[in-house]
């Protein structure tokens, strides 16, 4: 629930960069930041697929709320993050710093159409 939230947070709150809580536990555990990309990138695959109208391939169907909120963002816009997102991983498994991933992602994010 913890990375449902976060997710919100990132895709629909200006401020996101200025809080702090996603920055400790992130820069804190690797693995906790990783586990958040990979909830992300099935939130964001069950609303690509909510787009298409196949509504029966939806994973995470008790999590509505958040749907309605993703399916506002473009097309563009969720590919472009699920790109990114996967790139994250691997730079997170790499060794980068996870606070500069994040804060690289969300700059870029909000320049997306």
């Amino acid at each position: 629930q913890e990375a449902l939230e976060l997710l919100e947070q990132f895709c629909f709150d200006d401020d996101f960069l200025l809080r702090d809580e996603w920055r400790k536990s992130f820069k804190d555990d690797r693995a906790w930041a990783l586990l958040n990309m990979g909830c992300w990138l099935q939130m964001i695959r069950d609303t690509l697929i909510l787009k298409t109208d196949t509504n029966k391939f939806i994973l995470n169907t008790h999590q509505n709320e958040l749907l309605k909120k993703l399916y506002t963002l473009s097309v563009n816009k969720l590919l472009w993050l699920v790109t990114q997102l996967v790139q994250s991983m691997r730079d997170t498994r790499g060794n980068q710093d996870v606070v500069l991933i994040f804060d690289s992602l969300r700059v870029k994010y909000a320049r997306v159409d």
